[in-house]
């Protein structure tokens, strides 16, 4: 089966980033860039979040068009992207991209900067690429709303959407029990495609079409490696015993 990914090269001042979507190889990077990453989750496990953010993306091969693009109407997207500045990574970005009516939004929306890169404005980039995929006319990924979460800690995130006017939503206390996140209060947030901004201005966006086979050297997650996956997409998932796996 072939996997087919669709790769972003971004060349803004003199410099090129690279976009791919996770694959097995970038855990060690995943597990740097999240190790401090703000959560309401005691305990937090960054090695079964990197393993689920894999298996969500892979759902894609389900779909009629079989991954390929673009989105067709009624059928979800978990889109994960690791980000290169000049061949060397420095950040994490994924989304879920969900089906409200005939209205593509795209929630859940997280970004996490690895900590040798941070406070060099490249989530701009970062947000370039996005609104190049979702609000861009034409775009194959083809969203209206865009929904996230901040921390009230985030003084320079908070201070982003005032200047973008972007709009609040709500606020909630924080969870912030045996977990890193420090802030009393979690902003919502959200903005349109009518709401758009260039954060990239002049920077030129070409995107690749790749196909890989569907090796456990790259996709190998447990879920995959177990034979789970098989036999879901067989439909012959048996119920699996007490002790299976510990």
């Amino acid at each position: 089966m072939a996997v087919p990914e669709y790769h972003t090269t971004i060349v803004y001042n003199s410099d090129t980033y690279y976009v791919r979507n996770l694959i097995m190889s970038d855990k060690a990077f995943f597990l740097e860039t999240f190790a401090d990453f703000p959560t309401e989750k005691p305990n937090a496990n960054n090695e079964r979040l990197f393993e689920r953010l894999i298996n969500k993306w892979l759902t894609h091969l389900l779909n009629p068009n079989k991954g390929y693009l673009p989105a067709i109407q009624g059928w979800e997207a978990h889109p994960n992207n690791i980000y290169f500045k000049n061949d060397v990574p420095f950040g994490i970005q994924y989304a879920d991209l969900l089906w409200e009516g005939s209205n593509l939004i795209s929630r859940n929306s997280t970004i996490a900067i690895h900590p040798d890169f941070r406070g060099q404005g490249l989530t701009a980039v970062i947000n370039g690429h996005g609104q190049y995929w979702t609000y861009r006319d034409g775009a194959d990924l083809p969203t209206q709303e865009t929904h996230y979460e901040m921390p009230h800690t985030n003084i320079t995130g908070r201070q982003h959407q005032k200047d973008r006017s972007y709009t609040h939503t709500k606020s909630r206390p924080a969870n912030t029990f045996g977990s890193h996140n420090t802030a009393p209060v979690i902003h919502h947030f959200s903005h349109t495609k009518e709401q758009r901004y260039d954060y990239t201005p002049g920077a030129t966006y070409e995107v690749t079409l790749h196909e890989y086979e569907f090796t456990n050297e790259r996709y190998g997650t447990k879920y995959v490696t177990s034979g789970k996956r098989d036999e879901e997409l067989a439909g012959t998932v048996s119920t699996p015993s007490w002790d299976r796996d510990i």
